[in-house]
């Protein structure tokens, strides 16, 4: 009898601990949400983006400078480092007006895929380096991004 309840007390424990890995991860092909990081710009020492995914202060701040404008919303998006990471595209200068918008961010069975749009205006009388900086929480992180012009 003894024998009995040890082995559906070790089935038993097995089975929360299975239950509780499951909840820790989010179902394949699942949209992930994310926050668009507002008022950042390219910093011009950047020629260009080894590695979409960052995920220290110090490797963001090596890239991106804060643009703070005046009024409601000007102050640039905060990240807490310590929960979430950004996915950035970077694309080069250019000298007309350019907008970067994402179109899904999801869990696959080979990591994130991002999909995004490009979207090309009027010419400018200056020059600006189109970006898109993705604020994602850390439990989605994956080693494997897969990133998409649509």
């Amino acid at each position: 009898m003894k024998r009995i309840l040890f082995e559906l007390a070790i089935i038993l424990s097995f089975m929360v601990m299975l239950s509780g890995c499951k909840n820790r991860h989010m179902p394949k092909g699942e949209s992930v949400p994310y926050v668009v990081a507002e008022n950042y710009f390219v910093k011009s020492s950047v020629e260009k983006l080894d590695q979409p995914i960052i995920d220290s202060e110090q490797e963001f701040t090596d890239i991106f400078g804060m643009a703070t404008t005046m009024g409601d919303g000007g102050r640039p998006t905060s990240i807490d480092w310590e929960k979430q990471f950004v996915i950035a595209v970077v694309l080069n200068e250019t000298s007309e007006y350019v907008t970067v918008e994402p179109k899904s961010l999801q869990n696959t069975e080979g990591g994130l895929h991002f999909r995004y749009t490009v979207n090309t205006g009027d010419k400018l009388s200056s020059s600006m380096r189109p970006c898109l900086i993705l604020i994602v929480d850390k439990k989605y992180q994956s080693r494997i991004i897969s990133i998409v012009e649509d």
